[in-house]
């Protein structure tokens, strides 16, 4: 039989340093920001694959640009914060040895 508290006695406690939230504080923003400035540099790339014989390129409207950079800017920020939880969680319990 499971004794009353059985489960709440053996929680490890989580404590994380300052200098390591620091780091996953530079890491989210390292890491969004360049691949945001990557989606955006594709984007245009993109763009200028669609030069017509008149030296045209496909113009985007203003919602189809900022949906773009909603886009882009989410897809980057939510990457660069599984980063930092990665970086604050998964390496935080190593076995010495």
């Amino acid at each position: 039989m499971i004794k009353r508290g059985a489960f709440s006695e053996n929680r490890t406690k989580i404590f994380f340093e300052k200098k390591r939230l620091w780091l996953a504080t530079f890491i989210v923003v390292g890491y969004s920001l360049s691949l945001y400035l990557f989606l955006i540099y594709w984007r245009e790339m993109l763009r200028y694959q669609t030069i017509d014989e008149y030296g045209d390129m496909m113009i985007l409207s203003d919602s189809e640009n900022y949906f773009y950079n909603f886009f882009f800017a989410g897809l980057a920020i939510l990457t660069g914060l599984s980063y930092a939880a990665d970086s604050l969680l998964m390496t935080q319990f190593r076995l010495r040895g």
